[in-house]
């Protein structure tokens, strides 16, 4: 079975326990306005990386580019062979997003860090994008590699219909980011009664994590929610994230407009939320 892969990650230590390799799936079903990972929203995508470019013109042949005195700039309505500039550009001023792998490829891969994963008590995290939308190719990863006895982590915000693979993995990392409906589709674009609905069935072990946006999902009051809702399913910890905008660069590189706020969390919510969390005896990290 052959998978959309975006990006392997080596040496990672914030997507679960220990040292990890984190598998980052193409594809997603939410439109998070403050997502750091936009090149994973679906396939097909080509970043144009500004910095590398050398002006050498062996673009401008294609339709749709067109320089200025800014550089390169991309009609992508009109640049329909696009993809073929990756191999074109000499500097790899082109990136196109994604790489098809067969399962045992990527198991193969990940193998490599097994000594790693054994001392740290580490592992392998699929993330994304969403890994649920390619549930079927997560889940044979995960039985394979579950034969050598790596742990592994499935990061995913459950809004899809539940998958055997979520009984399948060792731990799951939960993103919630609402628990309002109409907030949560404000926010993502959906609601999130299948989240909530799939979230109550999971048996294994459950990090919540809570990215925390100015503007968008920081009211006090939702965020006692989404610790209320923690504390009734199998969460062992919430992870409050704070909002960064590491990756707005990415929204320019891929021809996109970044709609999210530019303001920092107000330090005085997530001290509140802290406290909350406290008094409901729920284990917590800062910063995941």
């Amino acid at each position: 079975m052959n998978g959309l892969i975006g990006k392997i990650q080596r040496y990672s230590t914030k997507d679960g326990p220990g040292i990890r390799t984190t598998v980052f799936m193409v594809g997603c079903n939410l439109r998070c306005k403050w997502c750091a990972n936009p090149e994973l929203l679906k396939a097909d995508q080509v970043m144009y990386h500004k910095e590398k470019c050398h002006r050498c013109g062996s673009c401008l042949a294609y339709e749709g580019i067109q320089w200025d005195t800014t550089g390169v700039k991309i009609n992508r309505s009109q640049c329909i062979k696009i993809k073929e500039l990756e191999e074109i550009c000499p500097f790899e001023a082109y990136e196109n997003v994604g790489k098809w792998m067969d399962s045992d490829e990527l198991v193969q891969i990940l193998l490599k860090d097994k000594e790693y994963y054994s001392q740290s008590n580490g592992g392998v995290t699929f993330s994304g994008g969403e890994a649920l939308l390619q549930a079927d190719f997560v889940y044979e990863c995960t039985k394979k590699l579950h034969k050598y006895g790596i742990h592994v982590t499935l990061d995913t915000a459950c809004a899809l219909p539940y998958h055997p693979v979520l009984d399948e993995v060792d731990l799951i990392l939960l993103d919630i980011k609402a628990y309002d409906a109409l907030l949560h589709k404000k926010c993502t674009g959906i609601k999130n009664d299948q989240i909530l609905e799939n979230a109550k069935k999971i048996r294994k072990p459950v990090i919540v994590r809570m990215v925390l946006v100015p503007e968008f999902n920081d009211e006090l009051e939702d965020i006692k929610k989404r610790i209320d809702f923690a504390s009734t399913i199998h969460c062992i910890q919430i992870d409050f994230l704070k909002y960064h905008i590491l990756g707005v660069s990415k929204y320019e590189q891929l021809g996109l407009s970044y709609e999210c706020s530019l303001k920092e969390l107000d330090e005085t919510i997530l001290q509140s939320a802290i406290k909350y969390a406290e008094e409901k005896h729920i284990e917590y990290t800062i910063g995941g």
